[in-house]
Formats: structure tokens, C-alpha cells, sequence
């Protein structure tokens, strides 16, 4: 089973999560992620071998900021 991580060898504790996770995290769907990337109201992700994955860390940190504003 694919947990969603991928640990990028060459850069020391980065894990990076596919959309499936960063959806499942947020409670939205696959299709508000990819609409709040393209609304830049989402941190952009990186490709990687023809995937799209994300920072763990932008994640939590866009999930901090977002409850700092409330």
C-alpha cells in the first residue's frame, strides 16, 4: 500500500506528499487541491518523475497559517 510520502534522498528530511494526502489532510477533495494550487491560494508543487508531490513542511505550514488567520 503507498502511504502518499516520498522521502527525497538527496535533500535530508524532506518528505514529499502526493494529492491524494495533501486532500485527505485537508478534508477537501483531490479537485479543490489542484483549484487552490491553480488560484495560487495553495503552495504550488514540485514534479517529480511525472508526479506532482508536495513539501510536508509547506503543507503544515499553509495549515498553520490558515488557522493563525481565523
Amino acid at each position: 500500500m503507498n502511504s502518499g510520502i516520498v522521502v527525497v534522498e538527496d535533500v535530508p528530511g524532506t518528505q514529499m506528499v502526493d494529492v491524494q494526502l495533501v486532500a485527505k489532510k485537508l478534508d477537501v477533495s483531490v479537485v479543490t487541491v489542484r483549484r487552490w494550487e491553480k488560484q495560487k491560494r495553495f503552495p504550488a508543487g514540485v514534479k517529480l518523475n511525472g508526479a506532482v508531490r508536495w513539501r510536508l513542511s509547506d503543507v503544515e505550514g499553509w495549515i498553520a497559517a490558515q488557522a493563525g488567520a481565523r
